[in-house]
């Protein structure tokens, strides 16, 4: 018994830390754990031909989270190549927590962008989940007024974890 408990413990260390995060839906441009942290788009700063479509109203947020509690925020930057322009806040810092999947069914998009249809945009998601700084995800997002829903059922049909409004925690 005691050699079962004993190698149970050590398979816990050993085994191979999961990602920090991951950005599910939209699905995430490109994700390598060990550049997650470069910002602004975590190591796939080059701009992506293959984007998705959201409404002019608000967007589905899905992420998988490897941490039992982070810090949160998402951003939006406008145009082809937005390099470090991530200036608009869709959802300002909160605290998140529980490991898996988490979901924002419905973050809106500020009515006071002067959007076109076609305008292409990223999203960019940010956490505090690793101690030498933010991580980052980021998906390219054309943006059309004639998408009603951006959230297809599938995405946020596990949305259980807890989140807070937190605006004292840093990403």
């Amino acid at each position: 018994m005691l050699l079962q408990i004993l190698i149970v413990a050590l398979s816990a260390v050993l085994l191979p830390v999961s990602a920090h995060f991951e950005l599910t839906y939209p699905t995430v441009r490109g994700f390598n754990e060990d550049k997650s942290g470069t910002g602004p788009c975590g190591g796939f700063d080059t701009p992506a031909a293959d984007r998705t479509s959201v409404s002019t109203r608000s967007v589905a947020v899905a992420l998988k989270m490897g941490h039992d509690e982070q810090a949160v925020q998402i951003l939006l930057a406008l145009g082809d190549n937005p390099g470090n322009n991530f200036n608009i806040t869709l959802v300002p810092t909160f605290r998140q927590e529980g490991l898996g999947e988490f979901c924002l069914p419905d973050v809106p998009l500020p009515s006071n962008l002067g959007i076109i249809d076609g305008m292409k945009a990223s999203l960019q998601v940010i956490t505090n989940g690793d101690p030498k700084g933010g991580l980052y995800n980021v998906r390219p997002i054309p943006i059309h007024p004639s998408i009603s829903c951006s959230c297809p059922f599938s995405v946020c049909r596990h949305h259980v974890h807890h989140w807070y409004d937190n605006s004292t925690h840093n990403v």
